[in-house]
């Protein structure tokens, strides 16, 4: 993208988070302009992340495991997909891209099927999902999604986090894509200040292909459509964090 070069040279030089690194090659080479495009447009594409054989065993232990539709408890139905998740190559991946040490702290999976097909309306990934409940000055409004915690934490937590969305499946203008407006993640936005940065725009429409990974901040404005095909769309979505949450809370696991 053209404000790619922009962008690296307003953050200056990007050195590999930490000594050890299980990256390949490629993914090194691709994660300092993706860090540079986190920072000004609030995403980055990442071609082809995952090998084909990697995706492919993925894939078949969904089918296997009989998965259609949203899960919000992936890493108990599909074990596998909790192991890739959790591999040093996206954990370092995350690293890079935050600059900094992180975790994994929350895994979902998204499949737009014929029968499971759903609209995304514009908005910001503005929770995160907690072991317990516990009032702090700060944190709220909360709520529960799958019988796991969540809440609104301040703006700082979020700054400190970076999704992936691993694409397992080709996505292209009629499968739902996802849609953003880049240079959105830099604060939290009321609805009124949503719609207003909706209608400005320019909004950009995600197409990717299987083992292509989508790096985004959690306050990226974005929705997506219904899938015009009859096919799957299956994401994985991983939610990395760095540092540490004010005691006493604590993430809530896989």
């Amino acid at each position: 993208m053209d404000s790619v070069v922009g962008a690296a040279r307003a953050l200056g030089s990007c050195h590999a988070w930490g000594g050890r690194s299980t990256l390949s090659s490629r993914l090194r080479s691709t994660a300092c302009p993706a860090r540079a495009q986190l920072a000004e447009r609030g995403y980055s594409l990442l071609a082809g992340a995952l090998p084909p054989a990697r995706v492919a065993a993925l894939v078949a232990s969904a089918e296997r495991a009989g998965l259609t539709g949203n899960e919000r408890q992936i890493a108990r139905r599909l074990p596998a997909a909790a192991d890739l998740a959790q591999s040093p190559e996206l954990g370092q991946l995350a690293e890079q891209l935050l600059g900094a040490p992180a975790r994994l702290v929350r895994l979902l999976w998204f499949d737009k099927t014929p029968t499971r097909n759903w609209p995304v309306l514009w908005h910001q990934d503005r929770t995160i999902a907690l072991a317990e409940r516990v009032e702090l000055e700060g944190y709220g409004p909360w709520s529960e999604k799958a019988g796991v915690v969540h809440v609104e934490p301040p703006l700082e937590i979020l700054a400190r986090m970076v999704t992936l969305r691993l694409h397992l499946d080709p996505c292209g203008p009629e499968a739902g894509a996802l849609r953003v407006v880049p240079g959105s993640q830099q604060r939290k936005l009321d609805r009124a200040e949503l719609d207003a940065v909706v209608a400005a725009g320019p909004c950009e429409e995600v197409q990717a292909e299987a083992g292509d990974v989508l790096a985004m901040r959690p306050l990226l404005v974005h929705s997506s459509g219904r899938a015009a095909r009859a096919s799957h769309r299956r994401v994985l979505h991983m939610e990395f964090a760095s540092g540490e949450l004010p005691r006493p809370l604590r993430w809530a696991g896989l």
